[in-house]
């Protein structure tokens, strides 16, 4: 992300109580990146839509629906969701911090893991999954 860019994201986060910090990654629409909420005392994830690059369906059925139901499911194997802030040209959506990444980043840096380890993780995502589809959920 351009620097320019950057301060227009530290300047929204810094209005609602947060301090921008490192880059975590990108997808398609966002880029995340850690911010420390001061309110909490505690580090979250902010994933950072930017409108120009997401399509319109997206940003007027999709997203605001997503950010419903994130809102609603409180489990200990999914990601919390925290709040959304919307802008012209941005949606910033603040979620718990996986310190450790995802489980893919994880596999990628320590290789293969061992069969407990793994089966520990799908029994964790099997609950997670349950949990969504109980509450009416598909994930996508």
């Amino acid at each position: 992300m351009a620097s320019s860019q950057a301060r227009v994201v530290s300047t929204i986060l810094e209005k609602h109580g947060y301090q921008l910090g490192r880059y975590l990654g990108k997808g398609a629409y966002a880029i995340v990146w850690e911010a420390y909420f001061k309110k909490w005392r505690t580090n979250v994830a902010v994933k950072v839509l930017l409108k120009e690059k997401a399509e319109a369906e997206f940003l007027s059925k999709f997203l605001p629906r997503e950010i419903q139901v994130w809102k609603s499911l409180k489990h200990p194997n999914i990601i919390n969701f925290y709040q959304s802030i919307e802008t012209t040209n941005r949606v910033y959506i603040m979620l718990e911090l996986a310190p450790r990444g995802e489980v893919m980043d994880i596999i990628r840096m320590k290789g293969a893991c061992d069969e407990k380890t793994a089966g520990k993780w799908f029994e964790q995502l099997c609950q997670g999954m349950a949990y969504i589809h109980s509450r009416g959920v598909v994930h996508r």
